[in-house]
């Protein structure tokens, strides 16, 4: 169990720079999360840099194998570093909802790569987190998708998601009533209005 001391994450949050190799121009890191079937076990990551190239899309740096990412678009939320994992082997601290999405989206059987910005990009280096930014277009561009993260889901939410995948496959006729009655209304307000 990881020390949750306030002093102790402070001075585990500031060795967090320990993780990171400096990046050359055209290069950004991914985050494999390692696998795990059970949610209770410690998120572990290693970080590695990849090249962004014009015409081919990612490749692991320095060479021409593809190097396929999820870019993960979520609500930073409260950004108050609350939560620890792992990465390459050091313990690193992240925001409760970005924490949240890495446990629902880490698989059980393989890693998954996926590009998150609050990881990626050493926050404490304005530099780089300049040349990061400029990038983000690029970045979003040459993943092979794009994993967006709302947060927790909430029965409303639930609710609200099977109205819009039933409108996908059938249209607004078979849903007309449902969407336009006080369930749905006050799921979409809700949805609105809580989600950071």
């Amino acid at each position: 169990m990881p020390n949750m001391d306030p002093a102790h994450r402070q001075g585990e949050i500031g060795a967090q720079c320990q993780v990171y190799q400096p990046l050359s121009p055209r290069q950004t890191r991914t985050l494999r999360v390692h696998p795990s079937a059970d949610s209770d076990v410690e998120i572990e990551c290693d970080l590695f840099t990849v090249d962004l190239k014009k015409k081919s899309g990612a490749t692991v740096a320095g060479s021409s194998k593809k190097a396929g990412y999820e870019a993960l678009s979520y609500t930073w939320g409260d950004p108050e570093p609350t939560k620890r994992i792992l990465v390459n082997g050091l313990p690193f601290w992240i925001s409760a909802n970005l924490f949240a999405a890495l446990r629902q989206l880490r698989l059980p059987e393989r890693p998954r790569v996926l590009w998150t910005d609050a990881i990626c990009i050493n926050q404490n280096d304005l530099i780089e987190k300049a040349g990061q930014v400029g990038m983000m277009f690029s970045i979003y561009l040459k993943a092979y998708r794009v994993v967006v993260w709302l947060g927790q889901a909430t029965n409303d939410d639930e609710y609200l998601f099977s109205l819009l995948k039933t409108y996908g496959r059938e249209g607004m006729g078979g849903i007309r009533g449902e969407v336009e009655g006080p369930r749905a209304r006050r799921a979409a307000t809700k949805l609105i209005e809580t989600k950071p």
